[in-house]
């Protein structure tokens, strides 16, 4: 749900209610449990959303092919629209050389399949291929997301990948 003093703020779906927990950033134990007191972790919520630093941030945008950017980002993502069968739009984020997007297609039974790419825009290599979503039956936006150098993969809405940039 969200991380203050170095504490990650999560719940556990219980039958009728969410038990509050918090877990341990390096290992993902839950260290405390904290009940199903909705009301204190939404001010607790507030209170970090409040204090973060968003400038570090890159969230991904929907690639329109008639837009302003870089011709070697249009070529990949127009490449990606013309061989497969893409469902919605493409989201990216371009940091450097390095081109970073999701997309869907269609699956045979009808439900949409979630894939993430990152490609090295100098050599035309796909560095990274993830499936985020494997079946599912709406778009999953803002499935991925930059902070610093680090990059945030939302896999099958309950899993969290992050995967670090060398430099």
């Amino acid at each position: 749900m969200f991380i203050k003093d170095d504490k990650i703020y999560a719940f556990q779906q219980r039958f009728e209610e969410r038990e509050f927990v918090t877990l341990d950033y390096l290992t993902g134990e839950v260290k405390d449990k904290l009940g199903s007191d909705s009301d204190a972790i939404n001010l607790l919520r507030e209170e970090a959303i409040s204090s973060e630093d968003f400038s570090s941030y890159r969230f991904p945008t929907m690639f329109e092919p008639n837009s302003s950017g870089s011709q070697r980002e249009k070529k990949i993502l127009s490449k990606l629209n013309e061989e497969h069968k893409i469902s919605g739009g493409i989201e990216y984020v371009l940091m450097d050389d390095l081109l970073l997007f999701n997309f869907h297609t269609i699956n045979p039974d009808k439900t949409l399949k979630n894939i993430f790419r990152a490609v090295d825009i100098l050599t035309n290599k796909y560095i990274l291929e993830v499936n985020l979503n494997s079946r599912t039956n709406a778009f999953a936006p803002d499935s991925f997301f930059v902070k610093d150098d680090r990059l945030f993969l939302l896999i099958e809405k309950f899993k969290l990948e992050v995967y670090q940039f060398r430099k």
